[in-house]
């Protein structure tokens, strides 16, 4: 097993044994939804104090220590979110949160980089090989996080449900002391690549930057804003809202298999295209069920399904089609991370800059909440269309010609 799938394993079980849960815990303490955007924003400005640090230790190839300091910073902002004294903290606790996402999300996007590269090496040297099977090597991904994530998910919810956080605390903690021989072995026994001694920003055309700027935001979106309305519908019951995610990825994993061995064969401009419109639409659909949430229908969970597909099938395209880009940008290591490390920077600061932007307008506001996320999701629907200026990757390309 590559470091890549145990690293990617490890942090999806940690994931969902709190981290995932953090909106929800937030919104129990009493946070309005502005103050949640303002933790977001907060969360963002986290992750781009941390990334030069992060690429520091990269540059001097020290995996063990971002590793072990991945492992670190989920313990701590576990331990951070469970007794935060008060809500003052909470700044302190979003700084640390954007911390953690930092090292994992770098850390994963570089590592899922050179797995690619290694099975590219071992494919008669062809670059293609490496691009057309990207969909299915991410789509094997998503279903590692989704099985493990999910895991952790029922048993926080459970614990948390109980009331035994002190649980909760021990079992991360076990599961990190255990995940560090586990991933120190791996890394021992792989090789790993000479990495650049240096960042020069990438000259993106503006259609690309712009993509790159909402796509951290739409993220965010899914991950707090929606999991938040996912709780409302479930009757603000943590128990419930974490059967209903299971419940979700049971029905999602089967669909997920089919596709990710498929999604490589077909043009990948209609694909895109597709899963684009889909997402809008799964857009329209959120903001149709956050109209009301004390009148929810059994109807309502066939939907949230088409939502959960829609946003999975998009997920799926979009990493498989920024992934080749990556590639096709050059063929070396250092031109990948600088294409990862710019991407990042961008998403980054358009998560700073629309949350402040929405804390704002969402603190003047005296609509209730459902209108508020209705309204947001109403708006995210017609930015996803910006993702449609995401060019298709080249099959050759020069470093001076690149337009994606």
């Amino acid at each position: 097993m590559s470091l890549f799938f145990r690293f990617a394993a490890v942090h999806s079980l940690l994931m969902g044994l709190l981290p995932f849960f953090i909106v929800i815990l937030l919104w129990q303490q009493g946070f309005l939804l502005w103050q949640l955007s303002a933790f977001i924003a907060l969360t963002g400005l986290g992750f781009l104090l941390t990334l030069p640090a992060w690429h520091k230790l990269l540059q001097g190839n020290r995996w063990p220590t971002i590793i072990a300091s991945s492992l670190t910073l989920e313990v701590v902002l576990v331990a951070a979110i469970l007794w935060m004294p008060n809500n003052a903290l909470a700044l302190l606790v979003a700084l640390l949160n954007g911390a953690y996402l930092c090292f994992y999300w770098m850390s994963q996007r570089t590592l899922f980089t050179r797995l690619s590269n290694t099975l590219s090496e071992s494919s008669s040297g062809n670059n293609s090989t490496s691009i057309n099977s990207t969909g299915n090597n991410y789509g094997n991904f998503q279903l590692v996080v989704m099985v493990l994530l999910k895991i952790g998910i029922l048993i926080s919810a459970f614990l948390l449900d109980q009331g035994l956080e002190v649980i909760l605390f021990v079992i991360t903690l076990a599961i990190n002391i255990l995940a560090w021989p586990f991933l120190k072995s791996v890394m021992s026994a792989e090789k790993m690549p000479a990495l650049p001694t240096h960042y020069n920003p990438i000259a993106f055309n503006k259609s690309t930057a712009a993509v790159f700027f909402i796509d951290g935001i739409f993220l965010y979106l899914e991950s707090y804003f929606w999991l938040l309305s996912l709780y409302l519908i479930a009757q603000q019951d943590v128990m419930q809202l974490g059967l209903l995610v299971i419940v979700l990825t049971v029905l999602l994993a089967g669909l997920f298999w089919l596709l990710k061995s498929r999604i490589d064969a077909v043009a990948i401009n209609i694909i895109f295209a597709i899963a684009v419109i889909g997402y809008a639409i799964s857009w329209l659909l959120r903001a149709y069920i956050g109209q009301d949430f004390n009148s929810t229908t059994g109807f309502i969970y066939p939907l949230i399904l088409l939502i959960a597909f829609l946003t999975s099938f998009f997920r799926l395209s979009f990493n498989k089609r920024f992934f080749d880009h990556a590639h096709n940008y050059g063929p070396d290591s250092q031109s990948i991370i600088q294409y990862l490390m710019h991407k990042s920077y961008l998403s980054q600061w358009g998560i700073v800059i629309f949350f402040s932007l929405l804390a704002v307008l969402l603190g003047s506001s005296t609509i209730s909440i459902g209108n508020q996320l209705s309204g947001v999701y109403g708006l995210a629907a017609l930015a996803v269309l910006l993702y449609g200026f995401y060019a298709q990757p080249f099959t050759t390309i020069k470093q001076g010609q690149h337009h994606a």
